[in-house]
């Protein structure tokens, strides 16, 4: 196992700590977070708009192993 491979898993672990510690509402209930009716919606806008950025990270992260 290379050293790059230990530090994509090392940051993905990081990451998930720190949205868990600054989104504690995605662990208990992901309806919180979500956008919903409930929220504003730039709200709306700007979660959409990042939950595509991470998706699309993500993606380009797993085919690169």
């Amino acid at each position: 196992m290379d050293y790059y491979r230990i530090f994509i898993i090392g940051l993905l672990v990081f990451g998930i700590l720190l949205l868990r510690q600054w989104m504690l509402e995605l662990f208990k209930n992901a309806r919180g977070v979500l956008p919903s009716s409930s929220h504003g919606p730039q709200y709306n806008l700007f979660a959409w708009i990042l939950i595509f950025i991470a998706t699309a990270g993500l993606i380009r992260l797993i085919n690169r192993f």
